[in-house]
C-alpha cells in the first residue's frame, strides 16, 4: 500500500506540471544510495540510474551548500561510502542499473540520454534536451538547484584542478586513491586528518540514518530549519 501511495503522489505531481502523458516516474536524491535494498523491495519494477561524478569536483560542489558538511575529508569519506553501497547493490541486481558519468553526460548529453531511454524502454525525443527552456518551478529557485534552468555544459568539469588546494588533493587521494591503489607517501598529518574524519563521518552516517527514521512532520520541520535558517 505504501508503494502505491508513493506512486500516486509522484503521478499527481507529474500530471500537474506537464500536459504530456507520463511514461516514466522518477526521482533523484543521493540519499537513496543508503536505502537501495528497501527501494528494490518496495518497487520491484524500478530501474536505477547511477550517476557518478569525479570525487574532487563533487566535494567542491557540496562545499557550496550551506546546510551540508563542508570539510574536504568528511565529504570524501561520504562519497566513498555512498558509491560503495551503490556498487554492492549493482552486484546483486546488475540488470536494474545503468551507470552514467557526470562528465560524459555534460560533454555528450544527447548520446547519454539515448542510453537512458533505451535502458528505460522508451523512445528518445530531442525535446528531452530542451529542459532548460521550460518555466522554472519552485525547485529551480532553490540555490542548490539553480542549474536546472541551464543547458548542459562542461564549466564544472575538473574545477578541482584550479579550485582545490594541494593538501586537500593529497587528502582526497589518500581516502580514495586514483586507480584504486594507495601510495605509501602520505604524511602523518594527512593520515591523522583522514582517520579523524573517518570516525566523525561514521557518527554522521549513523545520525543521518536515524534522522530519516523520524516521523515526516518532525523531519520536515527540522529540514526546513536547516535549509532556511532566516525563518527560524
Amino acid at each position: 500500500i505504501y508503494a502505491r501511495v508513493c506512486l500516486q503522489v509522484y503521478a499527481y505531481h507529474a500530471s500537474a506540471n506537464s500536459p504530456s502523458p507520463t511514461m516514466v516516474l522518477g526521482d533523484k536524491n543521493p540519499l537513496y544510495s543508503r536505502y537501495l535494498p528497501l527501494l528494490q523491495d518496495l518497487f520491484p519494477q524500478a530501474r536505477f540510474i547511477y550517476l557518478v561524478r569525479n570525487i574532487k569536483d563533487n566535494i567542491l560542489s557540496y562545499q557550496q551548500v550551506y546546510f551540508d558538511m563542508r570539510k574536504t575529508a568528511d565529504l570524501a569519506w561520504r562519497w566513498k561510502k555512498y558509491n560503495r553501497e551503490i556498487q554492492e547493490s549493482i552486484k546483486r541486481f546488475p540488470h536494474k542499473y545503468l551507470k552514467l558519468s557526470y562528465e560524459d553526460l555534460a560533454r555528450n548529453g544527447e548520446h547519454e540520454l539515448t542510453r537512458v531511454t533505451e535502458f528505460l524502454g522508451i523512445l528518445y525525443d530531442p525535446v528531452m534536451m530542451s529542459f532548460s527552456s521550460k518555466p522554472a518551478d519552485r525547485t529551480a529557485s532553490l540555490g542548490w538547484h539553480q542549474n536546472l534552468t541551464r543547458k548542459l555544459n562542461t564549466s564544472s568539469i575538473d574545477k578541482w584542478k584550479t579550485d582545490m588546494g594541494d593538501e586537500e588533493i593529497r587528502l582526497v587521494d589518500f581516502i580514495e586513491p586514483p586507480g584504486g591503489k594507495r601510495k605509501d607517501d602520505a604524511t602523518i598529518s594527512i593520515r591523522l586528518k583522514a582517520l579523524q574524519s573517518l570516525l566523525k563521518t561514521q557518527v554522521y552516517s549513523f545520525a543521518e540514518k536515524t534522522f530519516y527514521e523520524l516521523p515526516l512532520p518532525i523531519r520536515a520541520r527540522l529540514s526546513n530549519q536547516l535549509r532556511n535558517p532566516d525563518k527560524r
